[in-house]
């Protein structure tokens, strides 16, 4: 048993409520139901921001990409299923050389890279995302099951900025790169448990798009998964 609020397991029986044993949690104290929120509000706590258990809280191969003839753009017409067929085709042999090109890095050659320039840039971790709520700047969310890296930056609230990469899908149509740019997959194809470490640094809102480019330029290429226009 596992409290509904915060994910602790320590919880003692606490009498019944509406035809329902209830419990209190020891840790945060809050009390609840057991049964009237069975399956229909199972959390996880993630930077301490409760996330619904779903199986797209991680990358895999089978939720990467849902084959779908609806364009994102405006102006273009549905797609046919021949042009989703072989959109489908791409965006898994994408996954797979992006996979493939992860497995060969070395965890301790990344860790290292991402050590000295968080000390060189002088970014703070962070376990709690309320502590970024409300501020500006720059902030580095690290992949580690993949030695990746992504940085980004926001001028008002890095928590909703990191929240929106977790929760936005990224449309079939645009899972394949632009012939000019790398194959990369997007920060927004990953899950939230995919991001295991997360680093910022406070900026003046103004401040933040000039130092944005120095910064990811400035990060090896080989363990950042950050466009290159």
């Amino acid at each position: 048993m596992k409290c509904i609020n915060c994910n602790s397991t320590h919880v003692q029986k606490d009498g019944n409520h509406d035809g329902y044993q209830r419990y209190k949690c020891l840790n945060c104290r809050r009390k609840f139901d057991f049964g009237k929120y069975e399956n229909v509000n199972e959390y996880i706590l993630h930077f301490n921001l409760k996330l619904k258990k779903q199986d797209n809280n991680k990358l895999t191969r089978e939720n990467y990409c849902t084959p779908s003839n609806k364009p994102s753009y405006l102006s273009r017409t549905v797609y046919d299923d021949e042009w989703v067929k072989n959109q489908y085709e791409k965006c898994l042999k994408n996954y797979d050389e992006n996979m493939a090109r992860f497995k060969k890095l070395n965890h301790d050659d990344f860790n290292n890279c991402l050590n000295e320039f968080v000390k060189k840039y002088d970014f703070k971790e962070i376990k709690d995302l309320n502590e970024v709520h409300n501020i500006s700047g720059i902030y580095i969310m690290v992949l580690d099951n993949y030695s990746q890296v992504y940085i980004g930056m926001s001028k008002n609230t890095m928590k909703r900025r990191i929240i929106e990469h977790w929760r936005k899908k990224v449309y079939f149509d645009r899972l394949v790169p632009m012939k000019n740019r790398e194959p990369l997959i997007v920060i927004d194809s990953f899950g939230a448990l995919d991001t295991t470490r997360i680093f910022y640094k406070q900026l003046d809102a103004s401040l933040c798009e000039s130092y944005i480019e120095k910064i990811v330029n400035d990060f090896n290429d080989e363990y950042k998964i950050n466009r290159n226009e």
